[in-house]
């Protein structure tokens, strides 16, 4: 290795944060010498994803915490977040899937609790716990990693909602949650008065206040109204300060709005997407639901630009009209064409967007979703600065910014500290 270099450390980490997610440029800082190599590797080794025997076998070997072997500390040390994944989401149901065969070693990664101390962090993707029911062997062992934090499940079949509340009831320290299931078989909806299903396992009896969400994520396809009546059971309202609604259908609006009053100043930063193909006209009473200037404190907002069809950015303006000053104001878009941003309700954003309220606004260029793709990086900037000239012109103070995607989501985090 080459000797170390001429730097104090707090600079070399910054610089590393800067590489998070270039793993081939954190690979060769890590056998460059001592100095890189530390940081680099709290990068390397800080997620690990699991999709099968072979990779979990891999990161023991790695790690050396087979019996018998000396554990590499130092590595082990930087692991915060596991990932597991048992498959597509065309490939995870029924007898003889991906989700029956990755059961064993699902097992098997319970056992290494006490050797990963420092987990903060368990995401499962992908797992129908219809076909194998969350049984109280497995949560007993989660329950192991005494430091979670976070809890992300992503694309999971459950068979009633209580089946989810046993993993929020097994992370007890839990204060960051991503939910976005395809369905559960049965949820008991507003109003109705049949009998629920019998739940696959019995809720561990715990103190549900103890629960304290600073962080939470809807996914697009979870409806709002259970995660809703489960927060309203926590103590999560008064400390939840970052929520995400990515993808809102019509039915969830209202619910969404109850959830954003029962918040109120608390709220500091929103994301938020709104799904109106279906039903177009309902847009206009978005603004009987969610009331934004109750959210007195809140200072970042990020729209999902789902679809940039003139017709269906009617909600758009109408949020934006209830909104304060903000410290940031963040567009999701995928372009196309130029003719895409053309309308009546496009003149209406622009209008609200030249008012002194949001001094900085960054549309994010979405990646590619079939084989034609939409514009590359330079293209978008041409289509969105000939837009709203008024926002990028050079006699005033920048106003407009134009990022990727990937480069958004890349800026410098301080150290262990989760992404939005």
């Amino acid at each position: 290795m080459f000797p170390s270099l001429p730097f104090p450390q707090e600079v070399v980490a910054i610089i590393m944060d800067y590489l998070h997610i270039d793993r081939a440029t954190l690979l060769n800082c890590a056998r460059a010498n001592k100095q890189l190599a530390y940081e680099a590797q709290s990068h390397l080794f800080r997620t690990i994803d699991i999709g099968d025997k072979a990779t979990l076998d891999k990161f023991v070997n790695v790690l050396k915490i087979y019996p018998g072997q000396r554990p590499r500390g130092d590595l082990i040390n930087h692991v915060r977040i596991i990932k597991l994944r048992a498959g597509t989401p065309s490939s995870y149901s029924g007898p003889g899937s991906i989700a029956s065969e990755a059961w064993p070693w699902l097992l098997e990664v319970t056992n290494l609790s006490g050797v990963l101390r420092n987990v903060q962090g368990l995401h499962f993707e992908g797992f129908d716990w219809r076909v194998h029911p969350v049984n109280a062997t497995l949560l007993s062992a989660f329950r192991k990693f005494k430091g979670v934090s976070e809890l992300g499940l992503l694309k999971c079949k459950f068979t009633t909602f209580k089946d989810c509340e046993a993993f929020f009831a097994a992370c007890k320290g839990l204060t960051r949650l991503s939910i976005d299931v395809p369905t559960w078989e049965a949820i008991r909806q507003k109003g109705e008065d049949s009998d629920e299903p019998q739940a696959c396992v019995e809720v561990v009896q715990f103190d549900k206040r103890a629960h304290r969400l600073t962080f939470l994520r809807i996914g697009r396809t979870c409806p709002v109204y259970p995660v809703k009546s489960w927060l309203a059971t926590t103590s999560s309202l008064r400390y939840l300060r970052d929520l995400c609604l990515d993808e809102l259908d019509p039915s969830d609006i209202a619910d969404a709005g109850h959830m954003l009053s029962q918040l109120g100043r608390n709220l500091v930063r929103l994301k938020l997407g709104c799904r109106y193909d279906s039903d177009y006209w309902s847009q206009w009473k978005i603004t009987d639901h969610i009331q934004l200037s109750r959210n007195t404190n809140l200072r970042s907002l990020h729209l999902g630009l789902i679809d940039t069809q003139d017709l269906l950015m009617i909600w758009v303006p109408l949020i934006l009209g209830q909104t304060r000053a903000l410290e940031s104001l963040t567009f999701d878009i995928r372009l196309w064409m130029q003719s895409q941003l053309n309308g009546e309700n496009w003149n209406k954003l622009e209008e609200v967007l030249l008012g002194d309220r949001f001094p900085r606004v960054t549309f994010v260029q979405k990646g590619n979703v079939d084989q034609q793709g939409p514009l590359d990086l330079e293209g978008t900037k041409a289509v969105l600065r000939a837009r709203f000239p008024r926002l990028s012109a050079f006699n005033k103070p920048q106003r407009l910014y134009i990022v990727e995607e990937q480069k958004h989501a890349s800026k410098p985090r301080p150290r262990y500290q989760f992404a939005y």
